[in-house]
């Protein structure tokens, strides 16, 4: 067993020589497990959500589908039920009355939360503990990278705890605190820095190796690229063995590749794309992407070591190649470094102003990658705002009023969307620890896709809606069944088959006891609602079914029965049974076609005539749509269609302008005139010579 991550010649001669710890036995365990749980919960719900449920249609109830449809849903309910709280924002610009500079400021309301203290002060002593370590020491990195995990949880627990205390304090902003923010606030008025601060030495590491999901999102939002497309593109890739395997949900890369990355950097910095690029040897890692412990079955999507060109890939494949060579290349960049100024003056005891920025002083690797808004982060190349001390005097210009009102959570985008399934706790914050979301990077744009198809989803826009169908089922279903919570622990259960702390068959017993009470709780549904219980298929036949009975009604001089012109399963098997009388015939277009441009080829008049006596044999219909074809492509039917479009499109102008009452302007052609050539100079006797 080898990882075939990389399918070259070198990456595979490598992976011989490994022996991975990779746990591929539980790993095809946790693989044939999940298996069993989605044709278990997806055929015997399905049967008997749309059996007890339907009304004769039909209803997809599945593992990942129907959470995903109850995302939708969800969030389009909080839409439709949210109340908007008004409330105001205070800003303005004042003056540094020692430098004379002016600046803007924000009021603000002091909190006094105990939750949010005690969570900036762990921040802090986490961020202490981290400067005590030596990060490019091995025996460090561990520490280190448990601290930043831990930091990246305290500093989203922080913001979600200001944003929970903001909306629970707009009060504050009442028409109380207005008219005393208002009164205490104007133009003219002075007031002291109470604290001044500037923290240096700040810097950032780059985004780690791009996942699938991650990959699928940005090529959406930077080049309108459908998840779908962004899989295609990346799997061709990896076939033609540019990069790595791309169904891959993990962002680290195997600690052994970076024997490649010797051949790797400089055949990426040879590229155009990359010309500008600056980064020295030896090449050194800035940061901890190659990380073997955080690796399961496949690493961050990477470049491959095969050498390549400009001319080597072309259009959609290169953009995402270069997407990913892009993340590839910044772990090898210097970090980016900046420092911060801060500045609070205080009003009275509840309000002060505030201000600060963060100012760049190497953009390290954002010389090449350097998205908007990336970690909500701003920053600008120069400091504006002024250095200050406490005590230092502030004189307000202007004072502004906002009139605000809280916004409810945006409608999902196909990208955002896709970002929920991988990671639910952001949706359902009560969720939190079941952070491995639902799906795999594999499934999840062809779970939404399928969810479009079946008209469940619906685009409309750039934002995705539920279809009156979607919101029906879910309303009908038990809570539980398509509860995100259910799948994502079913999740993490398959993780602990692979971490070898779970058996499949554990797991197995598991998901059949709860199949089994689910199948209770339907048919307790249907009772409650008092559906009537419908066991057999009442959809009528599809448009596509309908136009091809036609087609044999005419050819057999037979009627079609009534019963298959109104259920889809009458039609099917009506079809079944009539087609194998149906004679082998060209569609009306395929005749017409070869009358038009075809005709000189005997075998083509032999066909049509055998076509018209309804005698074709399969080798004559196979010809003659190998005829068909080739002449499609030849260069001779391209021409006779362009002149056919122009002529078209003469007529049509000649119609509208004579509609119009214009006349059609005569065009008299003068007759061309030959130009003189002019004579050739003879080459003199010494440049003949030379």
């Amino acid at each position: 067993q080898i990882n075939m991550s990389k399918l070259d010649f070198f990456s595979l001669s490598e992976e011989v020589k490994v022996i991975d710890e990779i746990p591929y036995f539980n790993m095809a365990q946790s693989g044939m497990a999940r298996s069993s749980y989605d044709w278990a919960f997806g055929i015997n719900n399905t049967i008997l959500a749309s059996v007890l449920l339907g009304g004769g249609q039909t209803y997809h109830v599945g593992g990942v589908k129907s959470p995903v449809i109850r995302m939708v849903v969800d969030r389009m309910e909080h839409i439709k039920t949210f109340k908007p709280v008004k409330y105001w924002q205070f800003h303005g610009q004042a003056k540094h009355k020692q430098s004379g500079d002016d600046f803007n400021y924000i009021v603000k309301v002091k909190q006094d939360n105990k939750e949010i203290l005690a969570t900036q002060v762990d921040i802090e002593k986490w961020e202490a503990e981290l400067a005590t370590l030596d990060k490019e020491n091995e025996d460090d990195k561990p520490k280190i990278g448990e601290i930043y995990g831990s930091l990246g949880k305290l500093r989203w627990k922080l913001n979600e705890l200001v944003k929970e205390f903001e909306s629970s304090e707009r009060d504050i902003y009442s028409m109380k605190m207005r008219k005393k923010i208002e009164k205490a606030i104007t133009a003219g008025m002075t007031c002291k820095v109470t604290k001044f601060e500037q923290k240096n030495n700040l810097t950032q590491n780059p985004p780690l190796a791009y996942s699938l999901t991650d990959l699928q999102a940005d090529a959406g939002n930077s080049h309108n690229y459908t998840p779908a497309k962004t899989l295609a593109v990346a799997q061709k890739l990896y076939e033609g063995q540019w990069q790595s395997y791309p169904r891959t949900d993990n962002r680290y890369y195997a600690s052994g590749e970076m024997a490649n990355i010797k051949k790797i950097v400089p055949n990426l910095l040879g590229l155009s794309s990359f010309a500008n690029v600056n980064i020295p040897t030896p090449y050194k890692v800035k940061t901890g992407v190659f990380n073997s412990a955080k690796v399961t079955a496949h690493t961050g999507l990477a470049p491959t070591v095969k050498a390549m060109t400009d001319k080597s890939l072309s259009g959609e494949n290169k953009v995402i190649f270069d997407m990913v060579a892009t993340r590839y290349l910044i772990q090898f960049m210097e970090k980016f470094e900046y420092y911060k100024v801060e500045m609070d003056a205080d009003i009275d005891a509840e309000v002060y102003l505030t201000t600060f920025q963060n100012i760049q002083t190497k953009k390290g690797w954002r010389e090449l990658y350097n998205p908007k808004n990336m970690y909500g982060f701003t920053f600008t190349e120069k400091q504006t705002l002024p250095n200050m001390k406490s005590g230092d005097e502030i004189e307000i210009l202007t004072i502004e009023k906002d009139n605000l009102a809280t916004k409810p959570k945006p409608m999902f985008n196909m990208f955002s969307l896709l970002k929920a399934m991988e990671n639910i706790s952001r949706i359902y914050p009560e969720l939190s620890g079941l952070e491995g979301g639902i799906g795999t990077s594999a499934t999840r744009a062809s779970i939404i896709d399928a969810l479009f198809k079946a008209k469940y989803l619906i685009n409309k826009g750039k934002i995705v809606v539920a279809s009156e169908k979607a919101i029906t089922l879910t309303n009908l279903l038990p809570d539980a069944m398509t509860n995100p919570k259910l799948r994502a622990e079913m999740e993490a259960k398959l993780k602990d088959i692979v971490a070898g702390t779970l058996t499949k068959a554990e797991y197995e017993k598991d998901f059949k006891k709860m199949v089994e009470s689910q199948a209770k709780e339907l048919y307790a549904v249907g009772a409650k609602k008092k559906i009537k219980v419908i066991d057999k298929a009442t959809l009528p036949p599809s448009e596509a079914q309908l136009k091809y009975a036609m087609t044999v009604s005419k050819e057999l001089k037979m009627e079609i029965p009534t019963g298959a012109l109104e259920l889809k399963d009458n039609m099917t098997k009506w079809l079944k049974s009539t087609e194998k009388k149906m004679p082998l015939i060209l569609s009306e277009k395929q005749v017409a076609f070869l009358t038009d441009y075809c005709m000189d080829n005997e075998e083509i008049v032999e066909v049509l005539k055998a076509n018209e006596e309804r005698k074709m044999t399969k080798e004559q219909k196979f010809k003659a749509s190998k005829i068909l074809g080739e002449t499609m492509r030849s260069s001779k039917y391209q021409k006779a269609r362009a002149q056919k479009a122009a002529a078209t499109k003469k007529r049509n102008r000649e119609a509208k302008m004579k509609m119009m009452g214009i006349e059609t302007p005569t065009v008299v052609l003068k007759p061309a005139t030959k130009r003189k050539k002019k004579p050739v100079k003879k080459p003199t006797k010494k440049k003949a010579e030379s």
